[in-house]
């Protein structure tokens, strides 16, 4: 029979949560120290925060944790059913307690509506959206594109991405492919598996559509190189508008001193998202692990150092073949004003000469500067680039 002791410290932590659970001070409490302190009470005698923030990490939030079934819970490692049946207590009371608050405030709802609908002299009041049909329907688009842009992520699934991106089936068929991830993904639990297989598929395959020259580029550059991080870490930072508003935001404006401190993020995503959610730690932690994934930057505790970047060519000319697929002439100021080639931590006086590179192997047709005009021409598509690179043998 194991015998468990208590370890004194961990019963001192145990102690404080409960202490600021009482002194309600929960407006601070994450969602990963208000889940370990549920767990307290169902593991007495262990250390449960390394478990809480596993569960937090597994399903994305407290609410993620609560409203999974309890075979799903029991799929972690260290959970058993007396601790899921707990959990689902917790939830099932949280939510009989939204429905019977709703239920009360109902009628109060259908009064004050009656009378915000009317004014003093009985006359309906007029409201604006119902003569601007269009305005109103773009509000709610500018809204909804604005939310969709704000999303908070926890979970990156970028290291798993670049191990096995490279060896995925030559297939266009995407079940297949997750089929594939599923199989070879390193957990132990068939749900997570599933989930991290959905999120490589969403960041690397857009749409769910397993575009061919992504397939054939990760398949040549398969042995870690830096191009293969490169594409991953872009397709990945284009899936989540966010992680370049951070990069845009917070990370290029700190490039000349080289470092920033972890609370400095902390605080960028506080601003926009307000210091009552409690995901934006979790959120903290997967940029980091993007940033360290793709070998973009470095942590040293606290501090996030970062510095720009040899261009590795053919990672340039994959990016720059998608965010200009149309052959053509264009403006090199487009290249150094482009939000997801500025994200790729490039130096951006290398730029210039990544081009003519280009150009001197074939890829891009024509590179011009005359006076104060620059230009650069395309002249094939993405996957046309890939076959010439692949058959080129431009390995780096």
């Amino acid at each position: 029979m194991e015998v468990l002791t208590i370890n004194k410290s961990n019963k001192g932590h145990r102690e404080r949560l409960r202490e600021r659970f009482l002194s309600y001070d929960m407006e601070h409490f994450t969602d990963g120290e208000m889940l370990e302190l549920i767990l307290t009470y169902a593991i007495p005698r262990r250390d449960v925060k390394p478990l809480a923030m596993e569960l937090i990490g597994r399903f994305g939030s407290l609410d993620g944790v609560l409203s999974a079934s309890i075979d799903d819970l029991c799929e972690i490692q260290g959970v058993k059913k007396f601790s899921a049946i707990l959990i689902k207590l917790v939830d099932r009371v949280s939510l009989s307690r939204k429905e019977f608050g709703k239920s009360t405030r109902s009628n109060k709802q259908d009064t004050k509506g009656q009378l915000t609908l009317f004014n003093e002299g009985n006359t309906p009041k007029h409201n604006a959206f119902e003569s601007e049909p269009k305005l109103h329907q773009k509000i709610l688009e500018s809204k909804e594109k604005h939310q969709k842009k704000a999303k908070l992520f926890s979970i990156t699934a970028l290291s798993e991405t670049i191990a096995l991106i490279p060896k995925i089936p030559d297939t266009d068929n995407i079940e297949q492919i997750k089929a594939f991830l599923r199989q070879n993904l390193h957990f132990n639990s068939v749900r997570t598996r599933r989930d991290y297989a959905a999120y490589i598929v969403k960041r690397m395959f857009p749409g769910e559509y397993a575009d061919k020259p992504l397939r054939q580029f990760a398949s040549y550059y398969d042995d870690g190189t830096q191009s293969l991080r490169d594409i991953c870490f872009y397709r990945f930072a284009n899936s989540e508008p966010l992680m370049l508003d951070i990069i845009l935001d917070a990370l290029i404006p700190a490039m000349t001193a080289g470092k920033l401190s972890r609370d400095y993020i902390i605080a960028y995503l506080v601003e926009r998202f307000g210091h009552e959610n409690k995901n934006i730690p979790y959120c903290v932690s997967a940029v980091i692990n993007v940033l360290t994934s793709a070998q973009i930057a470095s942590l040293d505790r606290k501090i996030i150092r970062i510095a720009y970047r040899d261009i590795a060519l053919p990672a340039f000319a994959f990016i720059l073949h998608s965010e200009f697929p149309e052959p053509g002439m264009y403006d090199i100021q487009k290249i150094e004003n482009n939000r997801s080639i500025r994200a790729m931590f490039w130096n951006p006086n290398n730029i210039l000469t990544s081009l003519y590179e280009l150009r001197n192997i074939g890829i891009i047709n024509k590179v011009s500067e005359i006076d104060s005009v620059r230009q650069f021409t395309i002249k094939y598509d993405l996957q046309q680039v890939v076959e010439k690179l692949i058959t080129g043998e431009y390995k780096k």
